[in-house]
């Protein structure tokens, strides 16, 4: 979810855009809303967190881009946060409160780990 998201001139309408091991997820968008709740689940794969830990795994950063639907241009993006993820591995959920430049952003991530077989 988000609030307090401004677009130039006029309420926007928000999707955000999730960007994590080279995959992309998009939320739905929600129209003319400043404080929209997505409530998705978004599965973004499976990493080895020891390649993490030592280093070795390249996209060991979770980009969350959040953007205003434009029906007659291209889309704006309104804000953007990244963060880092290997200070958060030590939990298994994470509540995150990321400041953008227009609003703020509330996510909640999950480690699930895969039993091997």
């Amino acid at each position: 979810r988000a609030e307090g998201l401004q677009a130039d001139g006029e309420t926007p309408d928000p999707y955000c855009i999730v960007w994590f091991h080279g995959k992309k997820h998009k939320t739905d968008r929600k129209n003319n809303e400043s404080s929209p709740v997505w409530n998705e689940k978004i599965c973004l794969g499976s990493v080895d967190l020891q390649d993490i830990k030592k280093g070795q795994f390249v996209f060991d950063e979770l980009t969350f881009s959040v953007m205003d639907h434009d029906k007659f241009s291209s889309d704006d993006k309104l804000a953007e946060a990244k963060i880092t993820l290997e200070p958060l591995m030590s939990s298994c959920s994470v509540n995150l409160n990321l400041p953008l430049s227009r609003g703020k952003l509330y996510a909640q991530l999950q480690f699930t780990p895969e039993t091997t077989k």
